[in-house]
């Protein structure tokens, strides 16, 4: 990754972080220019488990790769039933 800049969003609780990251996933999923969104909220918790992380993570990305590669959104439904891609 020589010559890449990353960005970081940094800001207090409840100021419209995800809802922005939630656009821009949906801005690229929309546009399909071979950018493959990815997005994944880390929710807080007492307890970290690793292998519990671990799947809900691969899950997530497994789901929406595959969303993203059939343009099929109903592939962004979790477990809860919300889903990732927030169509317009």
């Amino acid at each position: 990754m020589i010559g890449k800049i990353g960005r970081a969003i940094l800001s207090r609780r409840k100021t419209g972080k995800s809802a922005l990251m939630q656009r821009l996933y949906n801005m690229i999923y929309q546009k399909n220019e071979g950018v493959i969104p990815f997005y994944f909220e880390i929710k807080e918790q007492n307890k970290w488990y690793a292998a519990d992380f671990s799947m809900d993570f691969f899950m997530a990305f497994v789901n929406q790769y595959m969303a993203f590669k059939t343009r099929k959104p109903e592939y962004l439904a979790n477990e809860t039933g919300s889903v990732y891609c927030w169509e317009d």
